[in-house]
């Protein structure tokens, strides 16, 4: 039978007027004491932060982010490793410990809860679905075989080696053909 764990969690936001209260959330820490878990995911990218609330100092937002998850991680490094003394006992302890409650842009929201098998993966699908959910993702561009070679031919021309690359042809004993070579 598989253990089942608590947890509590908690969304950081970024609050760009703390008049109007506007957030987009841009990490999430989760806590599950029975399993010795304490770790976060925070944003990297700013692009939809900036589009949401433009002129965001996206070297200073992405640094910060960068601090706020590898701190968390330290102490769910504690967490895991040591015996919980004095330790904080709820998320929101844990996360204030790292960015404490005041009235700049980042706020953490009231805990939630849950039971998971699996910490970490329960920790990524919050952060896909707290954070990620309306992120525009763009589509991979596929590139043909001549777009490759393309780079590399302009490349090898410049050093003048094209020269000495002929084509080949390959060919197996048996005579099956790979699908993935031409020739046969």
């Amino acid at each position: 039978m598989t253990n089942r764990y608590s947890y509590t969690y908690c969304v950081l936001r970024y609050v760009h007027d703390t008049t109007s209260n506007e957030f987009v959330n841009v990490g999430v820490v989760l806590y599950a004491p029975e399993a010795k878990y304490l770790s976060a995911l925070c944003r990297t990218t700013y692009g939809r932060l900036n589009r949401v609330f433009p002129g965001v100092n996206a070297e200073h937002f992405k640094s910060l982010m960068r601090y706020i998850q590898a701190r968390l991680e330290e102490q769910g490094e504690r967490v895991a490793s040591e015996l919980p003394l004095k330790a904080p006992s709820t998320v929101l302890e844990f996360a204030q410990a790292i960015l404490p409650r005041d009235d700049s842009s980042l706020q953490w929201s009231p805990a939630g809860s849950g039971r998971t098998d699996d910490p970490s993966g329960t920790l990524e699908r919050l952060f896909d679905c707290m954070v990620l959910r309306y992120e525009e993702r763009q589509a991979l561009a596929v590139r043909s075989d001549e777009d490759v070679w393309r780079n590399f031919k302009r490349n090898l021309e410049e050093r003048q080696v094209l020269k000495h690359f002929q084509p080949k042809k390959i060919s197996v004993q048996d005579g099956t053909r790979d699908p993935n070579c031409e020739g046969g």
